[in-house]
């Protein structure tokens, strides 16, 4: 949970290196699509490693303001028009699959 950390106080210089560069990464390339893979290669750390401290319990409010929208519907309607699935679906949907894998 570490990342939700980093996601709420940028400012701070606590956090490991490989947080910081991931997260510029993601911060200079948000358009991009990169998948996790990609992502944990330039970490130099391990697949389960890299997404347990990603995991994060944050609303789709919260999601939406730290993706700098001032409205949480105009997010929900953005990414349903990219993903063609709403937050809450695919948040239930790969939760679902999550727990088929484990």
């Amino acid at each position: 949970m570490l990342i939700g950390i980093y996601i709420s106080d940028k400012n701070t210089c606590h956090f490991p290196d490989w947080i910081k560069a991931l997260t510029s990464l993601l911060d200079n390339n948000y358009s991009m699509d990169l998948n996790i893979d990609e992502l944990i290669k330039t970490t130099n750390d391990s697949h389960s490693h890299v997404c347990r401290e990603f995991k994060t319990d944050f609303s789709v409010q919260q999601i939406a303001v730290m993706a700098g929208y001032s409205n949480s519907n105009n997010f929900i309607n953005q990414f349903k028009e990219i993903y063609k699935i709403s937050p809450f679906k695919w948040r239930k949907q790969y939760n679902s699959n999550k727990q088929s894998v484990s």
